[in-house]
């Protein structure tokens, strides 16, 4: 069981009630997500951040329909987010299996909201056209995301604490 932590907003969006979070419960893995939604112009867009690596990605052009699939939508652009981080399909396969029961909950981590909330504005602004040469397309975002340090992780990045992740945890199981 995983779950996406959900801002208020996003909550409301997708017409459900929270489900309780189970307090002891063991994340192995991947784990859990945080996410939110937020819109530029007309467009409305969704950030995800993992828990454990702060492994991100932002989707785009999202419509009503893509939230009645909530599940599926997230697992089809988590694997593509991985396809171009340049993991390979087993692993993809083997990362995503762990997803196929979600609950969603409230968000109750001001430090991943923050960094949720950062990933937006950091989006926003790579935008605008005088930033990296031109505006950015959100694949292009995505990339350069993972590359930018944490000092919480010791300066690596989300992509690399992911791929620490995946040798310490997820290919001893």
């Amino acid at each position: 069981m995983r779950y996406i932590y959900c801002t208020q907003k996003l909550l409301k969006e997708l017409k459900i009630k929270p489900a309780d979070i189970e307090e002891d419960r063991e994340v192995v893995g991947f784990g859990d997500w945080y996410s939110n939604i937020f819109q530029i112009d007309k467009t409305f867009f969704l950030a995800f951040v993992n828990v454990k690596t702060l492994y991100a990605f932002i989707v785009q052009d999202i419509y009503r329909e893509d939230l009645d699939d909530f599940r599926n939508m997230f697992i089809y652009h988590l694997n593509r987010s991985l396809k171009l981080s340049g993991f390979d399909s087993d692993l993809r396969k083997k990362l995503i299996s762990e997803y196929s029961e979600i609950k969603f909950v409230k968000t109750n981590s001001r430090r991943t909201l923050g960094y949720v909330n950062d990933l937006i504005d950091r989006f926003m602004y790579s935008i605008s056209d005088d930033v990296y040469g031109g505006p950015l397309n959100v694949d292009e975002f995505n990339v350069i995301a993972l590359k930018n340090p944490i000092k919480a992780f010791g300066y690596k990045n989300p992509r690399e604490k992911l791929v620490e992740l995946i040798d310490h945890e997820i290919l001893k199981k």
